[in-house]
């Protein structure tokens, strides 16, 4: 039976952390699980781990995270490293509750406003000129069609609107839809409600899981955080999302990041 992220916590970071009390809390199929981390002092840490090769990686995501700390709120990283297949960031506790599970999820005309508007200043916050990472249209779509021909994406990455496609037809679409121009910020790059944390006012007290930030179309936010809205609300508050960010796709522009979203990890 193949190695677990459980079964690597449990062998690699035992010594280090041999008095700290580990639960897991978040664990989804293949992603990294993160553990919370907690001392007889009090101290509490999380460790996200997953296994080497993985896109997007954690050493990359703790590279993004100091890099972004001085201009948004993110988690701090206290330590990362690699080893035995698996990687690692170890985190500092954040503030706050993440919009999937926030109270304002009963009251999506607030709360929908809430989360465009952070987009909105994360984008203004971040400096394109000095970001040392590029996720710019042409450089996703050659990462996708590498991943394609590794064959490592999974067909049922592609949500229900897209099944029909199969991965080369979805392929085929991408290139079709590819825009001519970009409009270009630094993106989080998985901009949705469980990476948003608020406090109980709804201000946003950090932005998680940036392990595809870089440089590339504010499109590929925007879209994606919309669509967010569908999964976490329920049917309807798409526009809602679009108008309070200021920006509205076309049809294609939606349909083009979408795909993207669905295949670049």
């Amino acid at each position: 039976m193949a190695a677990t992220p459980l079964d690597w916590a449990r062998g690699s970071l035992r010594t280090a952390f041999a008095d700290w009390l580990w639960d897991v809390a978040w664990s989804y199929e293949e992603r990294p699980t993160v553990w919370r981390l907690g001392h007889p002092d009090g101290r509490v840490l999380f460790v996200k781990a997953g296994a080497i090769g993985r896109h997007p990686g954690l050493v990359d995501e703790a590279q993004r995270l100091a890099w972004a700390r001085p201009h948004v709120p993110v988690p701090t990283v206290v330590g990362h490293g690699a080893g035995r297949g698996w990687e690692w960031i170890e985190l500092e506790p954040v503030a706050g509750v993440d919009a999937s599970a926030h109270p304002l999820r009963h009251e999506p005309h607030r709360l929908v406003p809430i989360l465009a508007h952070a987009l909105r200043a994360f984008h203004d916050a971040l400096p394109v000129a000095s970001c040392p990472f590029d996720a710019r249209v042409s450089t996703l779509l050659a990462h996708v069609r590498d991943r394609l021909d590794r064959g490592v994406v999974p067909v049922d990455n592609l949500h229900p609107e897209f099944a029909e496609l199969g991965l080369e037809d979805a392929w085929r679409e991408l290139v079709r839809l590819t825009p001519a121009t970009e409009n270009l910020v630094v993106r989080h790059g998985d901009y949705c409600f469980p990476n948003v944390m608020l406090d109980d006012h709804g201000a946003v007290t950090c932005y998680l899981d940036l392990g595809e930030l870089g440089v590339s179309d504010r499109r590929s936010d925007v879209v994606v955080g919309a669509w967010s809205t569908t999964w976490n609300v329920g049917p309807g508050f798409e526009q809602l999302f679009y108008d309070s960010y200021g920006l509205v796709p076309t049809p294609d522009e939606e349909r083009f990041f979408r795909l993207l979203y669905d295949l670049e990890s």
